[in-house]
């Protein structure tokens, strides 16, 4: 062992599944994203407002059926690391504020309000049971509040428009970005954003713990922004891992830009937290159906013939059937195909969730 670092090489087949944006809003319905393609939106250009909305009851039963097809040398089914989002905005009361102030509501008094979702919870809750969805905290909100207040406050009329349907954002422009659509909650411009997006991780966490009965080992910061101010907020918290991939954008407070600091997993941090990069990525909805299954696979077989765990980044988006039916059915067709390649190729694999493998790697 180096300082800062773990050594992480082993001869165990281990797969982690990491799929982040659960519990958020994104785009409400078909009949919206239609809405704002006739009002000449380019919605179809970002794979997640085409694509991705709460989950819905319909969802989780699609998903669990397919991981509970598939089993490890140890007798457990995959299972899915579900990067939870704890809140959502209060979209009626910052309206009667009008607009000056910011008020959110449990992700779970979302899902009540959806027709189609109100049995979501009850199902993760079982899926939980079962070891098929195992929550980790993404964040209080998916959404940089500061900066969407001061566009609604400005009367933006594509953020107020987004407002009215009970929508955080959409892209405006044909190359989407997380900045751009303020899904970057924790990208602090100034002291005071920081502060406030540090509360909302304390807030954050106790949200998960009150609502999972259990603490959250790791977690994931939304669109790979964090300060080391948001890694101090974690610790105190009892988060011990930070998932990620090898990049994290770090803002630098008072200059609205970021740097990037690079990360591996098994390095450690000045609080002790431990970094896990995602070395897989299965994204059909985002990177194309075509070659999904074969680029993922082979990016678990590279990792485990150089003696490392496979961390795979595979979104909610993915999984979603709200606005396309399609795109739920056919990912999970290839979900279901790469968990049985995996199981026929390599036997021997462990399937864990992320904060089985951390405390795997923590150990002496």
């Amino acid at each position: 062992m180096v300082l800062g670092r773990l050594t992480t090489r082993h001869k165990r087949r281990i797969l982690i599944i990491e799929s982040d944006d659960w519990g958020t809003i994104r785009m409400p319905s078909s009949s919206v994203y239609q809405m704002l393609l006739s009002k000449g939106y380019p919605v179809d250009k970002c794979p997640y407002n085409r694509n991705d909305s709460l989950e819905t009851d319909a969802d989780m039963l699609a998903l669990i059926e397919v991981l509970r097809s598939a089993k490890d040398h140890t007798g457990r089914p995959a299972v899915i690391t579900a990067n939870w989002i704890a809140a959502n905005p209060d979209f009626d009361r910052i309206r009667d504020s009008g607009f000056q102030e910011y008020f959110w509501e449990p992700s779970n008094s979302t899902l009540e309000r959806h027709p189609d979702s109100r049995q979501v919870f009850a199902l993760q809750k079982q899926a939980l049971t079962e070891r098929l969805f195992y929550p980790q905290f993404h964040g209080r909100e998916h959404v940089h509040v500061a900066a969407w207040m001061k566009k609604l406050r400005a009367g933006d009329e594509a953020i107020r428009l987004a407002f009215n349907h009970r929508m955080i954002s959409f892209n405006v422009n044909e190359v989407p970005s997380c900045e751009s659509d303020i899904m970057d909650a924790y990208n602090a411009g100034d002291t005071n954003d920081l502060k406030f997006s540090e509360a909302s991780v304390t807030e954050g966490l106790k949200l998960f713990q009150e609502t999972w009965g259990f603490a959250s080992a790791t977690a994931i910061p939304p669109c790979y922004f964090w300060h080391e101010a948001h890694e101090q907020a974690m610790s105190r918290g009892g988060v011990m891992g930070i998932q990620g991939i090898a990049v994290q954008k770090s803002p630098v407070v008072g200059k609205e830009k970021w740097k990037k600091k690079y990360h591996w997993t098994g390095q450690r941090n000045k609080n002790g937290q431990i970094y896990l990069r995602r070395n897989v990525f299965f994204e059909p909805s985002i990177l194309g159906r075509e070659g999904a299954v074969s680029s993922a696979f082979a990016g678990i077989a590279r990792a485990f013939e150089k003696g490392h765990a496979a961390i795979i980044s595979s979104h909610r988006l993915n999984y979603i059937g709200t606005i396309n039916p399609e795109n739920r059915t056919s990912n999970l067709k290839l979900l279901k195909e790469l968990l049985q390649l995996v199981v026929s190729k390599f036997p021997e694999v462990e399937f864990m969730h992320s904060a089985d493998y951390l405390e795997f790697i923590r150990k002496p």
